[in-house]
């Protein structure tokens, strides 16, 4: 079996809201129950992998699909100890929506964040 055969080809992922491609408000996804799927695989030119820095380490997969730049997590383990950053070509992305998350207690809103779970 070839894995080409169970590519998923969404019109975008989970909507991009306000110029954050990593998120989408949970209240927009309880308007489309049953048109969303939870999981896809993808397939993409390119994809760069890196740490971003701050409070907390953590590891992000940036690329384009469909006209728009995602910048999200990646829980690949296969990158858990990844230095510096290194660009992938031609590869199939997992990625994944996360359940609500409560931003912040100031907001009314939760979040769900979309995530890269691995890179074929």
């Amino acid at each position: 079996m070839l894995v080409s055969n169970y590519v998923d080809n969404p019109p975008h992922l989970w909507f991009f809201y306000e110029n954050n491609s990593d998120r989408v408000p949970f209240s927009l996804l309880k308007d489309f129950p049953y048109h969303l799927c939870s999981l896809y695989l993808i397939w993409v030119d390119e994809v760069k992998v890196y740490k971003r820095s701050g409070r907390a380490m953590r590891r992000r997969a940036v690329f384009e699909y469909k006209g728009i730049v995602y910048d999200l997590s990646l829980t690949d383990p296969a990158f858990k100890h990844l230095e510096g950053e290194r660009v992938f070509k031609d590869r199939y992305l997992c990625v994944s929506l996360g359940e609500p998350y409560d931003f912040d207690d100031f907001l009314s809103e939760s979040f769900c964040y979309k995530i890269v779970a691995a890179i074929i």
